[in-house]
């Protein structure tokens, strides 16, 4: 699987037997946030008197009127999973909903009703998902990631009736918020990180398997010749980070990488700010770093057009290729870095600002999420 892992298979066995059961009691509120693991820092943001936060990441919700919600009419997995959203939401009766789980708005018809008072933001990039997901999708508004994403979304006669582009409102809030908390910015004591999307599956002939057993590889092989010191983001999520150093441990014997944990989902991007240079395939994270300015080198040693960069809707020109890296050898990403470290600070701004932004907006002085906060506002008052 890839970068959308957790969006299809949110309810595989692994990730639901991670979560807890929370007993539910629906109240009546203003605001209700759809998916608060994501999105739960609006709720301090907002001052409205009621606020609901829906967690259905960490959490199973349940109640003993809930399995007649579930059960009624015709039974499916995808029928009792959209009763579920549905009924988690409209008991609360709020005057506007926003879920931070577009993956999961697209397939919850109320998300897809114009008559409901919801917008929806993207959180992820979508890979293949992402022309079922166009297609489907009706979304009152979608804030989105940028204009490579609307356009593709645009492309493929998406009846969403409006667009926003904010970018990653994580990234946002990590930058304008979390960042100037800190008041510390680490050394950059790494030469290279690898970002990893490497998520479960051990099957070997999967495209995530493939791109990070190879970098691995390549990494341990650059370490040994140039000395470099090479470390390794991992996802917080603990299946995921047991499973990446299990496959670590085969293939980096010597214990070469230092490997950076996340507690949280923000951990991640403070850990971004120790390294000169950052390797991705398939990563959100490495397109939310690119946007910043950050120096990202993105690679897919596969045919699989889900770890291909830029994603969707975007254009293979001329820049894009100074920061691609496509022949699975060492030698070309020896040739590649070497490369790409040449590049001027004056050349990397305009590719930033002419590649990385048209896949995830960015903007370093005023904090996109403001649009969201103020159509928030509007829509309560109105």
């Amino acid at each position: 699987m890839k970068e959308l892992f957790w969006c299809k298979n949110c309810l595989n066995m692994s990730t639901l037997l991670n979560r807890k059961i929370k007993l539910f009691k629906p109240k009546n509120v203003e605001l209700l946030i759809v998916d608060s693991y994501t999105g739960g820092f609006f709720s301090e943001i907002i001052t409205t008197p009621s606020v609901g936060l829906l967690n259905t990441s960490d959490y199973i919700y349940f109640n003993f009127h809930m399995p007649f919600q579930l059960l009624s009419g015709r039974l499916s997995i995808s029928r009792i999973k959209n009763r579920y959203k549905e009924y988690l939401v409209l008991s609360q009766n709020p005057i506007y909903t926003i879920s931070f789980s577009d993956c999961d708005a697209y397939s919850i018809a109320i998300f897809n009703n114009n008559k409901f008072n919801s917008g929806v933001v993207q959180i992820g990039l979508r890979g293949s998902l992402a022309i079922d997901f166009s297609r489907k999708s009706s979304f009152n508004c979608y804030y989105c990631f940028g204009e490579n994403v609307k356009k593709f979304f645009i492309e493929n006669d998406s009846k969403i009736k409006k667009y926003k582009i904010i970018g990653s409102v994580k990234n946002n809030h990590y930058w304008h918020v979390l960042r100037k908390k800190s008041n510390f910015l680490p050394d950059r004591v790494y030469d290279y990180c690898l970002l990893s999307s490497y998520r479960e599956s051990l099957d070997e002939n999967s495209a995530e398997y493939i791109n990070f057993v190879h970098m691995v590889k390549f990494l341990v092989e650059l370490v040994a010749e140039r000395k470099v010191r090479v470390s390794i983001i991992i996802h917080p999520h603990q299946v995921t980070a047991k499973n990446t150093k299990k496959l670590l441990s085969i293939h980096d014997k010597d214990n070469l990488f230092s490997i950076l944990e996340s507690k949280d989902i923000y951990d991640s991007y403070f850990n971004l700010e120790v390294s000169k240079v950052l390797l991705s395939s398939g990563s959100s994270l490495g397109h939310e770093a690119f946007s910043q300015g950050k120096r990202v080198l993105f690679y897919n040693f596969t045919k699989d057009k889900d770890f291909d960069f830029p994603s969707r809707g975007g254009v293979l020109n001329k820049y894009v290729k100074n920061v691609l890296l496509k022949s699975g050898s060492y030698d070309a990403l020896c040739k590649k870095i070497d490369n790409f470290e040449k590049i001027s600070n004056k050349d990397w701004k305009y590719i930033v600002e002419n590649v990385a932004r048209k896949e995830v907006y960015f903007n370093e002085k005023n904090n996109p999420n403001s649009i969201l906060i103020e159509d928030i506002y509007s829509t309560l008052t109105d």
